[in-house]
């Protein structure tokens, strides 16, 4: 079969939605199947752009690619699910959070963003009702796609990149915070939370995006210069090794669709530390059971921390509970690329 993958790109970022296209891709094409990735770039602001992306899609015909036409589309990212062909799949990593979940954090609004709004609403509740099969990456996305637009999918999980590659070692006293450096990932609940560790740990935090300078500055306005490290990016081999050592991984984002780094963390048999609004993490993390759910201020992730080091065998613990609940849930790209592909 011939399969598609609908997809938009924001150049020069790389990040979850890239890993998962990519890994969605070398399923397909292991379990038999020509499949390739359709994307074009789109801006998430301001809303001009969004409605230019937005009627892009809508006139996007993939009955007329070329030679040879897919059999299939499977759609992943707003606004991609708007093109046209007969057979379309559904496999929603998120729709337009701006105008559902994080309308509210965006206020004031203007009437053009208001029109926006309505826009969306109405598209993506006709679109994607739609769809015949539908799929989201996760019980989070599930779940806000049957709260705002009344239309069921069924929740899809699937490997992350580092699956298969992971592996656990002796740790060493810091905390790993993996992630890429936007304001939503919030590291800087484990910057200000060093304040008050009493453990003598230290945070390690890897990436790199838009907070890195605001993240560098409040640092040093803490005077935690001694406590705290961006460390930049990491090539695979880094990662995997300060996965091994560190002695538990903070993954605190709000409203996170899945997370892979909840499930990196796992199959390195460490424990998270995650808290109560963090979304799609909350999927797999159970507290004092697989890691430690705290509430989102520095204080409760300090003393997460502090139990986390003073109970070593405790940690360990938790970390295997981890990596024996991700075996159980039966997590592959084999099951994805079947269902997908039915």
């Amino acid at each position: 079969m011939r399969i598609a993958i609908a997809t938009v790109r924001t150049p020069f970022i790389e990040g979850g939605s890239e890993a998962h296209a990519a890994g969605l891709r070398a399923a397909l094409r292991r379990a038999g199947h020509a499949a390739d990735i359709v994307t074009m770039p789109f801006r998430f602001q301001p809303e001009h752009a969004v409605r230019h992306g937005v009627e892009q899609w809508l006139n996007e015909d993939f009955t007329c690619l070329g030679v040879p036409t897919p059999d299939r589309v499977i759609c992943l990212r707003f606004p991609a699910y708007y093109l046209k062909h007969p057979e379309k799949t559904l496999w929603l990593l998120h729709q337009h959070r701006s105008v559902y979940d994080e309308w509210e954090s965006h206020a004031p609004h203007t009437p053009e963003a208001e029109e926006l709004r309505a826009l969306i609403h109405r598209l993506d509740t006709e679109h994607l009702a739609a769809i015949p099969r539908r799929f989201a990456n996760s019980h989070t996305v599930a779940a806000r796609l049957r709260q705002f637009n009344g239309v069921a999918a069924t929740p899809l999980y699937h490997p992350p990149p580092l699956a298969g590659k992971l592996y656990t070692a002796d740790p060493l006293p810091y905390v790993f915070a993996p992630s890429r450096l936007e304001r939503h990932k919030r590291q800087i609940l484990l910057i200000e939370a060093m304040r008050y560790v009493t453990a003598p740990v230290f945070a390690l935090i890897s990436g790199s995006g838009g907070q890195r300078a605001v993240y560098e500055s409040e640092i040093a306005a803490l005077g935690l210069e001694h406590r705290v490290r961006l460390i930049g990016e990491l090539d695979e081999d880094g990662l995997l090794a300060f996965y091994a050592h560190c002695f538990a991984v903070f993954f605190g984002p709000r409203g996170e669709d899945l997370g892979y780094i909840t499930l990196e963390a796992m199959l390195a048999r460490k424990p998270v530390i995650t808290c109560h609004d963090s979304g799609g993490p909350l999927e797999f993390v159970r507290h004092r059971d697989t890691g430690m759910i705290a509430d989102p201020e520095p204080r409760a992730i300090a003393h997460a921390i502090d139990e986390l080091y003073g109970m070593p065998r405790h940690g360990a613990g938790l970390g295997s509970n981890g990596y024996q609940r991700y075996e159980s849930m039966d997590i592959s790209w084999d099951t994805v690329a079947a269902l997908l592909s039915q």
